[in-house]
């Protein structure tokens, strides 16, 4: 038996029902306003029966009588569905300014100070290292393995001088001598690829703002077929070791042999880039594509960052970002001015006068 007020509210939506019907027969409304004013009425239908369902409000002096000291049972659905850890994300940054033998680079070491500050920021655990050593460098890299065994995801970031010789890309410690054979470098120096290898996340990010014009690096070197004195060299898949599902992004400050700018400002071209880039709640790929489009405005083509990468999933080096993408085909003129579009607002937001 309903309550009256109830089963008065029930009669009412029932007689305008009818009258919906009626006018709808009559042509006074279309189907169209004639399912609208249905789906409302059931609504009202819902709303009338839920004050039946509604449970009895607590007695608030009830409340301050209350056994607090049992425990309060969680629902069952609380208890059926384990709650989802946060990923855990670490980072090594390593920033080289202050060579002992080799020409000092202003930018680096601030280079790296900002990306450790914005990165924590977003949540990374991370390792600060300026002006390593060999000793200093390799010991920062040994105990990021062993931390990265239990991340899900492992971000480098090194500024500073590098090298490559026969085809393999090295990082330079503050306290390398001028080399004399190919030799002194590879024994010297850290291999770019031992690097990637040694960490043991699921995800390896690599950021390598290391592409400077190295004339004093190679002067001494009479042998030097293998060497090159300018830039690094690409990636290539069978050097690195990929775990199934897991994905590999390795960015470079320019492309592959050519010399990156280190910059009149606070940061390289390319750090200044990543760094108004990297927290952006979008997949690594959009990212840096942001990033080359910068670096090129303001280097006036002089400068175009290179990436090699082997994701298999949508990886973000900003956490909780959208994985979304988008599927719709677009023609050539569309994705043309989208280009021209995209590019001027990366103008914009570089505040450069010579990329916009």
């Amino acid at each position: 038996m309903l309550p009256p007020q109830i089963r008065g509210k029930l009669e009412a939506i029932q007689r305008s029902q009818d009258a919906k019907v009626a006018e709808l027969y009559n042509g006074k409304i279309t189907f169209g306003h004639f399912n609208v004013a249905i789906s409302q009425l059931t609504a009202d239908v819902v709303t009338a029966f839920s004050g039946l369902l509604q449970p009895p409000k607590a007695d608030p002096s009830a409340s301050l009588t209350a056994d607090v000291s049992k425990p309060i049972a969680p629902s069952p659905s609380a208890v059926n569905k384990p709650a989802v850890p946060p990923e855990s994300r670490i980072a090594l940054v390593i920033g080289n300014s202050r060579y002992s033998s080799l020409p000092k680079l202003p930018n680096p070491a601030n280079d790296a100070r900002a990306v450790a500050e914005m990165v924590e920021a977003m949540g990374y655990n991370v390792r600060l290292l300026i002006d390593g050593t060999e000793q200093g460098i390799r010991k920062e890299v040994r105990q990021f393995a062993s931390d990265s065994e239990k991340a899900d995801v492992g971000l480098v970031f090194y500024a500073g001088h590098g090298a490559q010789v026969n085809g393999n890309n090295y990082l330079l410690p503050t306290d390398m001598d001028i080399p004399r054979t190919e030799v002194d470098i590879q024994f010297s120096a850290l291999k770019v690829d031992d690097l990637v290898n040694s960490i043991s996340s699921n995800t390896k990010i690599v950021f390598l703002d290391a592409c400077r014009d190295n004339p004093v690096l190679f002067k001494n070197i009479v042998k030097g077929r293998g060497s090159s004195p300018a830039g690094l060299a690409p990636a290539l898949s069978s050097n690195f070791d990929q775990k199934p599902g897991g994905g590999i992004f390795i960015a470079y400050a320019t492309d592959a042999g050519s010399v990156a700018d280190d910059g009149s400002g606070k940061h390289s071209p390319f750090t200044q880039a990543l760094l108004r880039n990297m927290q952006k709640s979008i997949s690594i790929d959009d990212m840096f594509s942001l990033v080359t489009k910068e670096v090129r405005l303001v280097i006036k083509n002089a400068q175009r960052p290179y990436k090699y990468a082997s994701l298999e999933n949508i990886v973000c080096v900003a956490p909780n970002c959208s994985t979304s993408t988008n599927s719709v085909p677009v023609s050539p003129i569309e994705q043309a001015q989208r280009s021209e579009t995209d590019e001027l607002q990366v103008a914009k937001d570089s505040n450069k006068i010579a990329a916009c």
